[in-house]
């Protein structure tokens, strides 16, 4: 999901980037009580039957689901911001606990749009200059990533074709 929120058209916005998220952690939490209700149902019936070997793969079972869906939510509350003004672009990502920061020049800055050669549904787009280089919008799909774009130009972003690589400098 892209925000993009543009305060000057051609010099300076704010785009916000998350993954699309389709269950909160509550709704996570929801799934994993109704999966135990189940489970200890028929964890009660393999008991009452003899075949308590079942009950130990059952509670296997039930963490792998657990630390699935955490891991699936904690994926889920990425956020990528790219502010842009009139000197500097800064992009924040937050991952799970940590938080990085990157800033550049903005009159040295080249968007770097390439294909994903495994996945033609997909583009890698990158903020590229000589104080380095970031990836952006990884976990977007192309739809969102087109947004991307769109928002990166109406804060003011000049594209130029080259090659392999599409560029789009600032």
């Amino acid at each position: 999901m892209v925000t993009a929120e543009v305060f000057i058209p051609g010099e300076k916005g704010r785009l916000t980037l998350k993954p699309n998220c389709s269950l909160s952690w509550g709704g996570n939490l929801r799934v994993m009580l109704s999966a135990l209700v189940v489970s200890l149902i028929i964890s009660v019936g393999f008991l009452l039957l003899g075949a308590w070997v079942v009950v130990p793969f059952i509670g296997l079972e039930l963490l792998f689901l657990c630390l699935a869906l955490y891991y699936v939510c904690s994926q889920a509350r990425k956020t990528e911001v790219i502010s842009v003004n009139q000197q500097k672009i800064m992009v924040k990502k937050n991952h799970s606990k940590s938080q990085y920061l990157w800033a550049f020049q903005r009159l040295s800055v080249v968007i770097m749009v390439r294909p994903d050669t495994h996945n033609p549904d997909r583009d890698h787009i990158s903020l590229s200059s000589e104080q380095g280089w970031v990836e952006v919008g990884q976990f977007l799909c192309k739809d969102d990533q087109q947004l991307l774009l769109d928002g990166l130009i109406s804060c003011g972003l000049r594209t130029s074709k080259k090659g392999y690589w599409s560029c789009y400098a600032f």
